[in-house]
């Protein structure tokens, strides 16, 4: 923690505290103790655990991002309060922010696991109370080859941006804009960066258009390769797929090269998009195809709470299912 309590009820951040007093508990009322040290700036630590509240272990990359993030709205012109503990809510923000339309804003920076049904309920319970809520994410969050519901579950969406997250690094004192987030089946996930220091350089650009990468003729080389090769391994849905399809007559690897090409690459789905496509092709005659209903069962997402996720769904399968329809896919030879 970063702020304490005086018997008084004054607040009082750590880098201003005096040793020899006493601090409590904003929430708990509990005795806090005053810590520093080379390695972690000044905090308050409980001597006890917190009676109302579990409260996370705080590493120094947390401590440090908190401070720096204080500081660098507070020179893009944001006035607020570090750690304000708020009775209503019971949650404390790591930042809440004044806003000139009179509403507030609270920034959570977020470095140790948190489940999704947390961030729903935290993200919820401030726009219950008219408060809006940014997620900032520190360096355990990073992306690497693919997504997973860890960092899936953080994702905004803003037609600028596409897919996106914001991430601040306290060892560079930077943020990281990661944009226009796409995973492609059998390669790894693209994205597009912005670096910065500044907040207010940061938000200039987060009002610009952007655009989407396109899969180039190389990438889409080594996404048919990969899918060869995973088509070697004689297990799990993407075996399943070549064994339905082999009984119908049907080259499985033919029909996955050409369903590649009409694939939305959105970062939304948990499994890849030629399985569902696949399995819904397969279940379905081709005669009534026009026909068939959104088959959300059919469909495995990850669970994005700060998404309307049923609309890119539903978008992605009217426009697969508009794309077999018009180019004549259900009449290839490979079908």
């Amino acid at each position: 923690m970063l702020t304490a309590q005086l018997k008084t009820g004054e607040i009082v951040q750590a880098k201003n505290a005096d040793v020899s007093m006493q601090y409590y508990c904003p929430i708990c009322k509990q005795l806090l103790i005053l810590k520093s040290g080379d390695l972690r700036i000044k905090h308050f630590a409980h001597l006890n655990n917190c009676s109302l509240k579990d409260h996370e272990t705080e590493t120094v990359e947390h401590l440090a991002g908190k401070t720096h993030l204080q500081q660098k709205f507070k020179l893009a012109g944001y006035n607020g309060n570090l750690e304000q503990y708020l009775p209503l809510l019971r949650q404390r923000p790591d930042l809440l922010l004044d806003l000139t339309s009179g509403k507030k804003l609270a920034i959570e920076y977020q470095c140790a696991p948190l489940t999704v049904e947390a961030l729903s309920q935290r993200t919820q319970g401030y726009l219950t109370h008219g408060i809006q809520c940014w997620w900032i994410l520190g360096e355990n969050y990073w992306l690497k080859r693919k997504i997973t519901q860890k960092i899936a579950q953080f994702m905004r969406w803003h037609p600028n941006l596409g897919f996106y997250l914001v991430y601040y690094f306290p060892k560079y004192r930077h943020f990281r804009l990661v944009y226009q987030i796409q995973q492609a089946d059998f390669l790894k996930i693209s994205y597009q960066q912005f670096i910065t220091e500044r907040l207010s350089v940061l938000q200039c650009f987060m009002r610009k258009s952007t655009v989407t990468n396109n899969i180039s003729s190389s990438l889409r080389i080594i996404q048919q390769r990969n899918f060869e090769r995973a088509c070697c391994f004689y297990q799990g849905s993407l075996f399943e797929e070549q064994i339905a399809w082999y009984e119908k007559g049907i080259n499985f690897r033919l029909l996955g090269i050409k369903l590649f090409e009409i694939a939305s690459n959105l970062p939304i789905f948990a499994e890849k998009q030629l399985i569902w496509q696949s399995r819904i092709l397969r279940m379905q005659d081709r005669r009534l195809f026009s026909e068939i209903s959104f088959p959300v069962d059919k469909i495995a997402v990850w669970q994005l709470p700060l998404i309307k996720n049923q609309f890119f769904i539903k978008q992605t399968f009217d426009q697969f299912r508009n794309q077999i329809l018009q180019t004549n896919f259900l009449e290839n030879s490979c079908y």
